[in-house]
């Protein structure tokens, strides 16, 4: 249990190092060849910054990683199966080109999202799934629910695009996408270890470590933009954590563990889908009934608003934390 804490340790400080490190190589790019963030009226923000910072926060976490897999091949200490973990990057990498080459190109939201479904199909494929959900915990009488094959893949689908969206949609204010994305993948990191599964605890504590580098420039006044290339990598990489960090010996999945440790970000997508659909409005393209957008509205600063949905999301984790230990 040492080496493995300490490993954990050492890979999330060298995400972190690396990330920070990165951060003004990225905005130096994104500014010679002109990739900033366009200005409308439903963006907060009244300035144009670099939005490729996402291209920080993958390097600190796959070069963290890289380096982490290459010594304990080297120096033959086996705490983790390199090939799942491998694997599993392998599949945010690809999300993550998904939102870079849109924040280069301006992919349609229409074919963003076709790529993701192709995507998250081969990750349901590889194992990550929903196919036996634990909801004892809701007292219904019931302990658990098994899918079919067929709706385990749609609702898997679902997840996967709709958790990956679903971060792209709270990266509205400074700091807010990064900061949560730091509390939450540290809970996923936590529940890893509680579960022995180090493969699933290494990529949460990475991404944690670049996502609370990338905060330092990123909190309010921002340098520089995740991105979607930042959003829709963490967006897959926490969809698939919540689905494998939720499953224990049995490959039943703990429904408490994706509920509340995304709590905010699910809570945020489910209502803007209700209100798009009541308004007849598209669900793909972009409004402004966000959470963050109402507390605004209501008077609240940018900063305000970013440290109570920190609170929140604080909050629904520790519930999580509390109600397993």
């Amino acid at each position: 249990m040492f080496i493995e804490i300490t490993s954990l340790l050492i890979i999330s400080t060298i995400a972190f190092i690396l990330t920070f490190i990165l951060v003004p190589i990225t905005k130096k790019i994104g500014t010679k060849f002109g990739i900033v963030d366009s200005l409308n009226e439903r963006k907060v923000k009244k300035i144009k910054l670099v939005r490729i910072g996402g291209l920080a926060i993958f390097l600190g976490y796959f070069l963290s990683i890289l380096g982490f897999v290459f010594s304990q091949y080297i120096l033959r200490f086996l705490i983790i199966d390199y090939r799942e973990l491998l694997f599993l990057v392998g599949f945010s990498l690809f999300f993550f080109l998904i939102g870079i080459f849109d924040d280069i190109l301006s992919l349609s939201p229409l074919k963003r999202l076709l790529f993701s479904f192709v995507l998250a199909y081969f990750a349901w494929n590889f194992g990550i799934n929903l196919n036996n959900i634990d909801i004892s915990f809701l007292n219904l009488g019931l302990k658990n629910i098994i899918f079919p094959n067929y709706l385990s893949l749609i609702l898997t689908l679902i997840w996967l695009v709709g958790v990956t969206n679903a971060i792209n949609w709270i990266d509205g204010l400074d700091g807010l996408a990064s900061g949560c994305t730091g509390i939450m993948s540290s809970t996923f990191g936590i529940i890893a270890i509680h579960n022995n599964a180090y493969e699933y605890a290494l990529i949460s504590f990475a991404l944690a470590g670049s996502s609370f580098a990338f905060l330092n420039s990123n909190f309010k006044p921002a340098k520089i933009l995740m991105g979607d290339g930042g959003a829709y990598f963490i967006g897959f990489t926490l969809a698939f954590l919540s689905l494998i960090v939720s499953k224990n010996n049995q490959d039943i999945l703990d429904f408490r563990v994706p509920l509340l440790t995304l709590f905010y970000p699910l809570l945020d997508m489910l209502r803007v889908i209700i209100i798009r659909l009541m308004k007849k409005n598209p669900l793909i393209y972009p409004d402004s009934n966000h959470l963050h957008h109402i507390l605004i509205k209501n008077n609240f600063s940018e900063t305000s608003t970013v440290l109570i949905l920190y609170g929140i999301t604080i909050s629904s984790s520790c519930l999580l934390l509390f109600s397993i230990f």
